[in-house]
């Protein structure tokens, strides 16, 4: 899956968009920090570090990740 199908598909269900390389640590601890936002209600971002412009989440799918 290409990032523009990722975010795409997150977008569709609304849902957080993370591209992540553990081997490579590129957006790993950017994406645990989002997480741990997300859970304690501290922020509505539905990209991981990627400049995209933040948007708001519906409640029930903040937590879910794509």
């Amino acid at each position: 899956m290409t990032t523009d199908e990722g975010e795409s598909k997150a977008k569709e269900h609304e849902i957080l968009f993370a591209e992540t390389s553990a081997k490579a640590d590129q957006n790993v601890q950017n994406l645990f920090r989002t997480l741990a936002m997300n859970l304690t209600g501290n922020d509505q971002s539905t990209t991981v570090n990627r400049g995209q412009p933040k948007a708001p989440v519906e409640e029930s799918r903040k937590n879910n990740i794509y």
